[in-house]
């Protein structure tokens, strides 16, 4: 059930009336109206995102605050907020003992000492922790809270220190822990906190990340092949699982070690102990649905890992590869073995791939029904895997696409309802005949050029949504709408508008009763948006029957909706 939470918000404030009134609603005096506890979370939970709403109702009484904390705490981490995210770990330093507390002061940490411990333990309540977001937070906290009393500490000392506290009362208290978000911080050893993972309750775990780079040796090839293993012997009901390792290509420069192993080295001839932990831990698991990483082990470990993938060949239905070095033969033999695959994601190939002597046979994936790419100037490896896939590809979304990928659209992959592409100007005139054979549900184009007259002519009646990415001139949108037949259409988003007026305002009037209010949803970027909030408060709009709100930037892949913010954009600001 898909509640709106404006609604929702209502619903609980006539509960809350229903149970501080009783006496108006009852002819009996002594008669007292309340919900059971089962009730009252079900109507919470629709509220998870609306901190505001459950902060005022965990202020009713004491059962209802029993029921909102663990909701309010169970994901402090899950995004960063300049405002409210150091504010948790203010909340988290309160539960520290007083010893703690006097040795962070010690260090040059403004803490009162016997302030009153909050009425709850929170971070037994914490499911969801993305290490990333704990990490800016914290440091955030040290910088507003230091000062330099003593100048023989420094900031970064004081970090560390609590940033150990912290890892502690997490690991005291991971027994509710459902995702976690591992990315490595070179400015922090977490060594020692992984060694301690390796004896905590994870069994609840079902999403877990490890991505990142600037691993040590020690931590590489021991720590975390020990945690690997104690897990597949603990936890069993992972669902989604990412890796990013650095690649081993390393000299002793890097790890230290003049035993370090070259990547891909053709003389190693056994699997290392990461490699060894990844496949046992994938293995161990019930029922894999996703998996994404790079191409971080000893070829002579690709046997060993996707053989481990195997084991979910009839739950497994999302992979993606950040990097794919091996593009070839035995890579698709593996992925045709997958019967539950319907989606791939790719982020980067080799920049020379040998595809001459690569034999693809027509239909060899037909259990894939998506395809994804992230990425520019690989259309020679995505137009391999257009073919592979054939007749059975719904939903293809790649960044870069040219006359060629269209080309093999048009010869293999004629069903194809999602389509969204960033295209070159070279490819527009030879995507637009395209285009219009397809059965289409859904749109986007990305380009620095646009032609109304061209476009409309393109858009299938079937169309539900319609994207617009690149520079588009308000006459064109007029055009597109004035002539385009699109009866179907409930979504559109605009990203950036030039040569706006007040006129327009009409035109998406106009086409939303031509079609009888059909349209539901205005998505548009940000500075965009700005100027229709404008138009609004100027009562230029006549009309409520679509929403208006803001689009964010498009997405290539669907890593982002199964694990979050993607870590290699977040670590790239």
């Amino acid at each position: 059930m898909d509640l709106n939470p404006k609604k929702v918000t209502e619903l609980l404030i006539c509960l809350f009336a229903l149970i501080i009134s009783p006496k108006s609603f009852s002819t009996r005096s002594n008669t007292c109206v309340s919900l059971i506890p089962d009730c009252l979370l079900e109507v919470f939970s629709y509220l998870k995102d609306d901190r505001r709403t459950l902060v005022s109702c965990m202020r009713v009484n004491r059962l209802w605050c029993s029921l909102i904390a663990p909701i309010l705490w169970s994901a402090p981490f899950k995004r960063y907020s300049l405002k409210y995210t150091p504010k948790v770990i203010n909340t988290y330093v309160s539960l520290l003992s007083v010893k703690n507390k006097k040795f962070l002061k010690s260090l040059g940490l403004m803490i009162p000492l016997h302030t009153a411990s909050p009425l709850l333990y929170y971070p037994k309540y914490l499911e969801v922790f993305n290490i990333v977001n704990y990490t800016v937070a914290m440091k955030e906290w040290v910088r507003n809270n230091f000062y330099f009393a003593n100048k023989g500490w420094h900031i970064s000392r004081a970090q560390k220190t609590l940033d150990s506290m912290m890892m502690d009362l997490i690991i005291n208290h991971s027994s509710s822990l459902k995702k976690f978000k591992y990315v490595n911080n070179s400015e922090f050893s977490r060594a020692d906190f992984l060694e301690k993972l390796c004896y905590s309750d994870l069994s609840l775990i079902n999403t877990l990340e490890f991505l990142g780079h600037g691993y040590s040796h020690e931590m590489y090839f021991t720590t975390l092949p020990k945690l690997f293993r104690q897990m597949s012997k603990t936890t069993r009901n992972i669902k989604h699982l990412s890796f990013y390792f650095p690649e081993t290509s390393v000299d002793s420069k890097l790890f230290q070690s003049p035993n370090s192993l070259m990547y891909h080295n053709q003389s190693v001839k056994d699997p290392t102990e990461l490699d060894l932990s990844v496949a046992e831990l994938i293995r161990s698991q019930n029922s894999l649905k996703s998996f994404c990483t790079n191409e971080f082990w000893m070829q002579c470990s690709t046997d060993l890992i996707f053989s481990s993938l195997l084991s979910h060949s009839n739950s497994l239905e999302f992979i993606k590869f950040f990097t794919l070095i091996h593009f070839d033969q035995t890579f698709f033999h593996y992925m045709k073995k997958i019967n539950s695959l319907r989606t791939l994601e790719f982020k980067q190939f080799p920049s020379s791939s040998n595809l001459s002597q690569l034999i693809v046979p027509q239909n060899y994936l037909p259990q894939v029904q998506n395809v994804h790419c992230d990425e520019r100037d690989v259309f020679k490896q995505v137009n391999t895997i257009l073919r592979l896939v054939d007749h059975s590809l719904k939903k293809f979304y790649f960044r870069d696409a040219n006359s060629v990928i269209f080309s093999t659209i048009e010869l293999y992959c004629p069903n194809i309802t999602h389509l969204h592409i960033s295209l070159k100007d070279e490819s527009i005139a030879s995507s637009l005949n395209v285009i219009r054979k397809l059965p289409l549900i859904s749109l986007y184009l990305d380009t620095i050029y646009y032609h109304s007259r061209s476009i409309e002519s393109l858009l299938p009646s079937t169309l539900q949504y319609f994207g617009l990415g690149g520079s588009v001139y308000q006459y064109d949108i007029e055009q597109i709408l004035v002539n385009a037949y699109l009866p179907n259409l409930s979504t559109m988003e605009i990203l950036n508008l030039y040569n706006t007026n007040e006129s327009i305002r009409k035109i998406f009037i106009k086409f939303s009763e031509r079609f009888n209010h059909r349209l539901k949803e205005l998505k548009l970027g940000k500075s965009l948006l700005r100027e229709f909030i404008s138009l609004d408060k100027k009562e230029l709009w006549n009309t409520r029957s679509f929403k208006i709100s803001e689009v964010r930037f498009f997405k290539y892949g669907v890593y982002e909706d199964i694990f979050g913010y993607p870590f290699y954009k977040s670590s790239e600001g």
